[in-house]
C-alpha cells in the first residue's frame, strides 16, 4: 500500500514539475512578445512615421519628385532615384535573380538624420513601396545582402548625410509605383513617383 501510495504521489509530483515547467515556458514566450510589441510600438513613435497605416486617416498627401527634400519627424531625405533588375551582380557569390513574374526595385536615397543624436533604425520601418493597383511593398531582406551600398538598417549620426540602396521585389506587371513614407507629427503622407 505504502509503494502504491508512493508511486500516486510520485506521478502527481512529476506531472506537476512539468505542468509548472511549460507554464513557465509559455509565460517566457508571452514576455518575449509583449516586448517585442513594445518595441515596435516604442520605435513607431521615436520616429512619428507609419508606413503602413491605412490612407483613410486624416493624413494630407503630398507628392514630391525625384530629387525633392523630404522633411520627417527624425530624418529629411531625397530619393535621387530606382532602377528595375532581375538580375543583381553579387562580389563574392553568384546573382541574385528575381523570381518568376517577380522584378526587384532598387531606390537609391540620401537619408540625413535630423536629430540630436545617433539613431539606429531600419528604414524599412518607414519606407514602403505601392504600386499602381494599390498592393504594399517593404523591404526585401533576402536580396538586401546582394545590393551595393544597401542603406535598410545603419547609425545615423547627427547632421551626416548616408546614401545608398533600399531593395524591393515587386510583380513583373507593377505599371508604375511609388515610395511612400508617413510622418505621424505632421499629418502628412510623402509620395515619390518612381516609374
Amino acid at each position: 500500500m505504502e509503494k502504491s501510495n508512493l508511486l500516486k504521489y510520485g506521478i502527481v509530483f512529476i506531472l506537476g514539475l512539468a505542468i509548472g515547467i511549460i507554464g513557465g515556458m509559455e509565460y517566457k514566450a508571452y514576455q518575449v512578445r509583449k516586448a517585442i510589441e513594445e518595441f515596435q510600438h516604442d520605435l513607431s513613435d521615436t520616429f512619428n512615421t507609419d508606413s503602413t497605416q491605412d490612407e483613410s486617416e486624416d493624413f494630407s498627401i503630398i507628392e514630391k519628385a525625384i530629387g525633392e527634400e523630404i522633411r520627417l519627424a527624425t530624418i529629411q531625405y531625397t530619393v535621387k532615384g530606382s532602377e528595375e533588375k532581375v538580375k543583381i551582380k553579387q562580389k563574392y557569390m553568384g546573382p541574385s535573380i528575381a523570381k518568376e513574374n517577380t522584378k526587384f526595385v532598387l531606390v537609391d536615397l540620401s537619408v540625413t538624420n535630423i536629430s540630436n543624436k545617433d539613431i539606429d533604425y531600419l528604414l524599412s520601418d518607414i519606407f514602403i513601396v505601392i504600386d499602381s493597383k494599390g498592393r504594399q511593398y517593404t523591404q526585401d531582406y533576402e536580396i538586401s545582402g546582394s545590393v551595393e551600398n544597401e542603406l535598410s538598417s545603419k547609425k545615423f549620426a547627427p547632421s551626416i548625410p548616408e546614401s545608398g540602396t533600399l531593395a524591393y521585389t515587386i510583380p513583373k506587371d507593377s505599371e508604375s509605383y511609388y515610395i511612400q513614407a508617413k510622418n505621424k507629427e505632421t499629418n502628412e503622407i510623402f509620395k515619390v513617383k518612381l516609374k
